[in-house]
């Protein structure tokens, strides 16, 4: 097999689980896909990296379709970053995270996530 590389060196490699997506502008992101039904929330996220994102935001799906509005009000989600772009992209869902305490919210909240963002099968063909 080495002889058919062009770096041998690189004939083993390993895969890890994790996440292998950040979002960077919330606002951008939310507002791009569609979702299954109407539904209206504050949503609070926490980024370390990214300050802009450091916000409640209240979340308004209709027609398919969300905005996003800064809000002051209380929080009925409330989760980092990097919870928030696992579930986005379907590696995990809300029911997983609130089971290992990475998303604070009522009970009867998860369903309602877990239909907006469905756990899928991932594939992201990308090379770094």
């Amino acid at each position: 097999m080495q002889a058919f590389l062009k770096e041998p060196r690189m004939k083993a490699h390993d895969v890890f689980p994790g996440s292998m997506i950040r979002i960077v502008d919330i606002v951008q992101v939310i507002e791009t896909f569609d979702y299954p039904e109407d539904t209206n929330f504050i949503l609070k996220v926490t980024d370390q990296w990214c300050e802009w994102n450091n916000n409640k935001y209240n979340c308004k799906i209709s027609e398919q379709k969300a905005t996003l509005e800064k809000s002051t009000k209380s929080p009925d989600v409330t989760l980092d970053i990097g919870s928030l772009s696992q579930m986005v992209v379907g590696y995990r869902n809300a029911s997983q995270m609130y089971d290992s305490w990475e998303i604070d919210c009522s009970q009867e909240m998860i369903p309602v996530l877990d239909r907006l963002f469905p756990k899928q099968n991932n594939f992201f063909r990308d090379f770094f």
